[in-house]
């Protein structure tokens, strides 16, 4: 019977083969963290429109239309304007506006 010798291949180094796996995993890798770097500057930009939003609706609803600030910086005793026709007046034109008492 003849000895046959098996054909092996030794491989001493895998550097080779690392390197290829790493140029096939990196740009998943890499398009993985700049897609969670974009959504967090989105999700950020989104945040922030919509707390400005509120802020502008609340700071809406909370001012009457007859400016408050004008009134409280006016002395007590100084006389309210009452004969300004109805049609000039800044709160009259705007929706949803209740009339001074």
């Amino acid at each position: 019977m003849k000895n046959r010798r098996s054909r092996t291949i030794q491989v001493t180094s895998e550097r080779g083969q690392s390197l290829t796996e790493f140029a096939l995993a990196l740009p998943i890798l890499a398009l993985l963290l700049f897609a969670v770097i974009q959504f967090g500057i989105v999700f950020n930009n989104y945040v922030t429109l919509t707390d400005a939003t509120r802020a502008g609706a609340r700071k809406g609803a909370a001012v009457s239309c007859s400016s408050r600030s004008k009134r409280a910086s006016m002395p007590s005793s100084a006389p309210r304007r009452t004969s300004i026709p109805r049609s000039s007046r800044p709160h009259a034109s705007r929706p949803g506006c209740l009339e001074p008492t």
